[in-house]
C-alpha cells in the first residue's frame, strides 16, 4: 500500500472513532495506527493536507482521556517516529501543540504514575 492509500485508510478510520468511539472502530484505529507508522518518513514535511489532517486528527485523539490508553500508546509510538528528526520535531511542537497534548496524557494518567503510557510519553525522546 502506498503512502497516501495508507494516510487515506488512517483518516478515514479515525473519522469513523470520532463518529462512534466503539470497541470495534477503536480496534480498526489501533491497527491502522500501528501499521502506518513504518511508511511515513518525512511526513511531516510534505507540506501536504492529508498527513496534516492524520496527524492533527491522532494528537486530537492522543489527548482526549476518553481514548484508551492502549490506542493511547499506539498513537504516541507513531507520533515518535514521526519525530524522528529537528525538523519534524518542532513542525509537531509547533503547528501540532504536541506537547500540551502530552502534558494532557500524563496528567490524566498521573494517578499511576508507573504506568507504561505516563512513562512512554515522559521518557526524554533523546534517550530512546
Amino acid at each position: 500500500m502506498d503512502v497516501t492509500t495508507s494516510l487515506k485508510s488512517l483518516l478515514l478510520v479515525i473519522q469513523q472513532y470520532r463518529d462512534s468511539r466503539t470497541a470495534q472502530n477503536a480496534a480498526q484505529l489501533q491497527k491502522q495506527v500501528e501499521v502506518s507508522g513504518l511508511k511515513c518518513d518525512r511526513l511531516l514535511s510534505s507540506g501536504q493536507v492529508l498527513p496534516s489532517e492524520c496527524v492533527s486528527g491522532l494528537v486530537e485523539l492522543a489527548g482526549n482521556p476518553n481514548t484508551s490508553p492502549a490506542l493511547t500508546s499506539s498513537i504516541i509510538s507513531l507520533l515518535a517516529q514521526l519525530a524522528s528528526d529537528d525538523h519534524s520535531r518542532e513542525i509537531l511542537h509547533s503547528s501540532y501543540n504536541l506537547t500540551s497534548t502530552l502534558a494532557a496524557v500524563i496528567h490524566c494518567h498521573s494517578a499511576t504514575p508507573g504506568e507504561a503510557l505516563v512513562l512512554q510519553v515522559s521518557w526524554p525522546p533523546e534517550s530512546r
